[in-house]
């Protein structure tokens, strides 16, 4: 676990923890040895590695759509005031004007 190469900017953190309480079994004097093992010999952790991203997936794509959905209901809002605004306005205006 001291090699970087493979390790991204997002997980470094989570090694650096990693690392830090290996060392702290060790020093109270417990034998570790980590190992790496292929995706394809470890079926069970594979699957759940993918349910995640899936899960981590379908919940963006949700919190997308209820911003959109939001911003929308914002926006048609918004619009609706404008609207009306500028109607009582220009009947103001339109009130006030002289016909020729």
């Amino acid at each position: 676990m001291t090699r970087n190469a493979g390790c991204s900017e997002a997980l470094r953190p989570y090694k650096t923890r990693a690392q830090a309480e290996v060392a702290e079994l060790r020093q109270k004097g417990n034998h570790i040895k980590l190992e790496h093992v292929p995706r394809e010999q470890n079926i069970g952790a594979d699957a759940l590695s993918n349910r995640v991203m899936d899960e981590v997936q379908r919940r963006a794509t949700a919190e997308y759509r209820y911003s959109a959905t939001a911003k929308s209901y914002a926006m048609a809002s918004a619009m609706r005031r404008l609207t009306s605004i500028v109607r009582r306005r220009f009947a103001r205006h339109a009130r006030c004007t002289p016909t020729p």
